[in-house]
């Protein structure tokens, strides 16, 4: 339909994301995510930012050390599949 809004996936490419903002917006959870992950649109123009914690080249261990210093941030925090984790700021 001409009135959905796409939101490209990467900003220099043609590829837009498959299921229309509208329909996620007005529809349950269930319907369209069926065990796959989702993009969340970052930066300024919604003003969120996720951090990515790669368990790959010590990235684990490093973010656990700055925890063990700062402690953990305050926000949404996501286990990924490879064993790392995502946080939406």
């Amino acid at each position: 339909m001409s009135d959905e809004i796409r939101i490209p996936i990467h900003a220099n490419e043609s590829k837009k994301a498959s299921i229309c903002w509208k329909y996620i917006t007005k529809t349950p959870p269930k319907h369209y995510f069926n065990n796959k992950n989702i993009a969340i649109l970052t930066g300024i123009r919604n003003m969120i930012i996720g951090v990515d914690i790669d368990i790959d080249d010590g990235g684990l261990d490093k973010w656990n050390e700055l925890v063990n210093i700062h402690g953990e941030p305050m926000t949404r925090k996501h286990k990924t599949r490879s064993g790392g984790y995502h946080y939406i700021f």
